[in-house]
């Protein structure tokens, strides 16, 4: 690793040189033949050539801070012996001017010492508020710069990215399959394009004329693609990866660019707000406005379908616990897709088993759980929807959970309420087909903040569950370390909202409706910001009929 790091050196100075003069092509070739005693594939190429401009570009060097004052030390042990010929009042008058003048030598010690403190912080807190102050000023320039590198580091090492002439367009998702490639190689993505129906022929005769443009964060010295434009003609399409041949769009390398600490409690903190590794965070959000639950609206034009006792409903939304944070919209989401899967699959309210904040305890989802599954006969189909908190348990090798009304997310060891256990329990029933909408990330938080009260809001990969692969299939809202999102503007769970939209405009191919969630809760988080990022994902048998 260490030698990885020191190659990285030696190939930005070639790359780059000390003028800071845009890279020739030929110079990221001579990558892989020069000697450096490590290959470097196109994605290290990219992020280093990339934290390199950056860091030329910013040109803020940190403030040299004073040295920290010394503790004082006490004076030295003194002992007083009584003369032979000495009083014991003269002797005893001795030892109290000795108290006194040690008395008065240790509180002028305290004094300058407590006055070197107040230098020292005065002193660090002024070159701290220019430091940021200095950042404040450049912050926009920096934004600016950090693209422009990007920019330039792409195009040095891949090349221009551009769209394939072969496009396949779906009217009724009204969007075109298509793959991009770089001229240089080694990025290719297949994409979705959303496209309206009167747009599409156009944008396929001129698909020789498009551009493309590839946008990335760069934060904590990594490369994260955030947007794929594609500009036919006039208009500006953005592009999503599929889920037929998606990747992570993270690129990175560690680069050891060192830090900076001084600690101690009774000194003022020198930890900036910005360091060489963090140049901030680019969003892509919406202005806020006033939301608008539309379901209920979408809902009321669809058709109804006839009642098929065949079929079976169990629904879980939590909103409010009673010990940790509430998850905003999932009491009514969960209403909602109620409404949805009663209208649109004819599940009879008989068949159908709502739990709902403080209705959805962890013996009230036990006992209700058990007793329809008693109930389902061979050849039925379960429906299953969650929406709460899942918490992985580190104690469990992050065994991950779902989190009853009344639990504490401090304390998970009721087994029932394993996520493995829960899936168990559906695919083991008489039922031949279990379809399972899990609106919950199991990565230890919700909305981007923490999920037990007073922790950071870490992320952690929950363990693996395992299930019947043929006659199940679950969607989830998000993957990994990600969190799940609400979504202010319809009033809804972001990943609820597209799966209940998706259900009312088309309910029977499981392909396509993944498809369509995916791409659009993908497209929403990448508005809230790269932290937000929630790109839904299933397991088990996409082929099932809803």
């Amino acid at each position: 690793m260490i030698l990885k790091l020191l190659t990285l050196s030696l190939v930005l100075l070639s790359l780059v040189g000390c003028g800071g003069a845009t890279p020739k092509k030929s110079e990221t070739k001579q990558i892989k033949s020069q000697n450096y005693g490590v290959v470097l594939d196109k994605s290290e190429q990219l992020t280093a050539l990339t934290n390199y401009l950056v860091k030329k570009e910013l040109g803020i060097k940190k403030p040299n801070f004073p040295k920290k004052p010394q503790k004082p030390t006490l004076l030295e042990p003194l002992e007083l012996t009584k003369g032979q010929y000495e009083k014991s009042d003269a002797f005893e008058m001795r030892v109290d001017a000795e108290k006194r003048k040690r008395a008065y030598g240790i509180k002028t010690i305290e004094e300058q010492y407590k006055l070197d403190v107040t230098r020292y912080n005065k002193e660090v807190k002024r070159l701290t508020n220019e430091y940021n102050s200095e950042i404040q000023a450049k912050s926009l320039a920096i934004q600016n710069s950090k693209q422009k590198a990007i920019i330039v580091a792409y195009n040095t090492v891949y090349g221009k990215p551009f769209i394939e002439k072969k496009v396949d367009y779906d009217a009724d998702l009204e969007k075109f399959y298509a793959k991009i490639n770089s001229s240089n190689g080694g990025f290719s993505e297949s994409v979705l394009i959303s496209v309206p129906v009167n747009e599409a022929e156009n944008f396929q005769k001129n698909i020789d004329k498009t551009e493309t443009k590839i946008l990335f964060d760069f934060s904590d010295e990594k490369l994260v693609m955030t947007k794929i434009l594609v500009l036919n003609g006039d208009k500006t399409y953005e592009a999503l990866p599929s889920s037929k041949s998606y990747k992570s769009s993270i690129v990175s390398v560690s680069l050891d660019s060192g830090s900076m600490h001084l600690s101690d409690s009774n000194f003022m903190s020198t930890s900036l707000a910005l360091n060489s590794g963090n140049y901030g965070e680019l969003s892509y959000s919406e202005e806020l406005q006033e939301g608008s639950n539309d379901i209920p609206r979408y809902l009321a034009q669809s058709d109804a379908v006839s009642e098929d006792t065949s079929k079976w409903l169990f629904i879980i939304g939590i909103e409010e616990y009673e010990f940790t944070d509430p998850v905003i919209y999932s009491a009514t989401s969960a209403k909602g897709f109620k409404s949805v899967m009663k209208k649109r699959f004819g599940i009879p309210e008989q068949n159908v088993r709502t739990l709902i904040d403080k209705d959805a305890t962890s013996a009230k989802i036990d006992f209700k759980l058990r007793d329809m599954l008693r109930r389902v006969k061979k050849g039925d189909t379960i429906y299953f929807y969650y929406s709460g908190h899942g918490i992985p348990v580190p104690a469990q090798n992050n065994e991950p959970f779902m989190l009853a009304q009344d639990m504490n997310p401090a304390y998970m060891e009721d087994k029932r309420f394993k996520l493995q256990n829960i899936y168990n329990a559906l695919y083991k029933s008489n039922a031949s087909k279990v379809i399972a909408f899990v609106d919950s990330c199991f990565s230890g938080g919700t909305d981007n903040q923490a999920l037990i009260k007073g922790v950071a809001a870490t992320r952690i990969k929950p363990k693996k569950v395992s299930f019947d692969q043929e006659k199940m299939l679950i969607m989830s809202a998000g993957s990994g370390i990600q969190y799940s999102n609400k979504y202010d503007k319809k009033l809804n769970r972001l990943f609820s909202y597209y799966v209940m939209r998706g259900l009312i405009d088309n309910n029977s191919d499981m392909q396509r409706l993944y498809d369509y969630v995916k791409s659009n809760v993908q497209e929403q988080s990448y508005k809230m910001g790269s932290s937000y990022e929630q790109v839904p994902v299933y397991k088990g048998n996409i082929g099932l009929k809803l």
